[in-house]
């Protein structure tokens, strides 16, 4: 199910740095916009950075967040933008599993390629790993290594997607080994299981809890391709 509402906005400094607007509105509790700041937003090492103490982190609504950055900080800022830019790619889970594939996501395709295909991210975390960070779009996260697409993940199943979005969602939180096996015969995917692992051929990927049989990740993860071997014989 997408998220078709505004709700991340971003704008740049003219010294390349970027604001994040983003709007939370959890069930029960006031709707809030939080102003972040980056350096290198869509690099291999994003950084987060401290606002000037004029500039408050929480508003009531983003035309007082926006107004706020105008008047205080001390460069020029651009147009506050959705991140989507009007991107936005739709699969049919069953389909793609049964075809193996994400097309035109592809393995190693570079940063700004994903962002040509999804918009930006709405968030951003480097990891343990230098040069590897995720991208988040909604519930998917995109991991990118050495600013390349290396895979994708969705985890405990949960349905909330924007600029990436799945039809015929039929994961659950609660799935097990053999309920997923079941779904997974009936729309004619071919797939095997090893320990705590279901693949798809393509490299898709379903893993589950150690402890309990319930589903904790979806994941594709696309083999690279592999360059061909040199001849041993001089031409």
């Amino acid at each position: 199910m997408a998220i078709d509402e505004r709700r991340t906005l971003f704008a740049t400094t003219t010294l390349g740095r970027m604001f994040v607007l983003r709007r939370y509105d959890p069930p029960g509790e006031p709707l809030t916009h939080e102003l972040s700041l980056y350096d290198d937003y869509l690099s291999p090492a994003p950084k987060e950075l401290s606002l000037p103490d004029a500039l408050q982190k929480s508003f009531d609504s983003e035309a007082e967040a926006v107004a706020q950055v105008r008047q205080h900080w001390h460069e020029q800022v651009g147009p506050f933008e959705d991140v989507r830019l009007g991107h936005r790619m739709t699969f049919d889970l069953a389909e793609a599993l049964r075809q193996g594939s994400l097309k035109p996501l592809r393995a190693s395709m570079s940063a700004e390629e994903v962002v040509d295909l999804l918009g930006l991210p709405e968030d951003v975390a480097p990891t343990s790993k230098p040069g590897c960070v995720r991208w988040f779009y909604g519930a998917v996260q995109v991991h990118l290594e050495d600013g390349r697409f290396r895979s994708l993940q969705v985890e405990d199943a949960v349905e909330s997607f924007t600029t990436l979005d799945f039809t015929g969602w039929f994961l659950k939180p609660s799935m097990t080994k053999r309920r997923l096996e079941g779904a997974l015969k009936s729309r004619g995917i071919p797939f095997t299981r090893e320990g705590q692992v279901i693949s798809v051929p393509g490299g898709f990927l379903f893993d589950f809890h150690a402890e309990v049989d319930r589903l904790h990740a979806f994941s594709w993860n696309p083999p690279r391709a592999v360059a061909c071997p040199l001849s041993p014989f001089p031409t």
